[in-house]
């Protein structure tokens, strides 16, 4: 796939750039709003890319309250358990 794509440009020139009509026969297909989806996405990104979740203690303690908070939802589905 990389060699494939090696030569490909991806910079675009923001001063030359148009926005993207679809043309006088474009019929969308869809109704969801893809720029509010991107902008979710970003800020999704942005907070899992932080350095604390490439740390395998920060890591290992998250599996160690996921498993107790799935333990205890089977106990009872209806509690939620916040554990420090």
């Amino acid at each position: 796939m990389l060699l494939f794509l090696q030569h490909e440009s991806f910079e675009v020139d923001l001063d030359t750039a148009t926005e993207f009509a679809g043309g006088p026969h474009y019929i969308p297909q869809s109704s969801y709003d893809l720029v509010s989806a991107v902008q979710r996405q970003s800020e999704f990104y942005y907070n899992v890319s932080l350095p604390h979740y490439i740390d395998d203690k920060f890591l290992l303690n998250a599996i160690h309250r996921y498993k107790v908070n799935c333990n205890n939802f089977s106990f009872d589905p209806y509690a939620l358990c916040y554990i420090s």
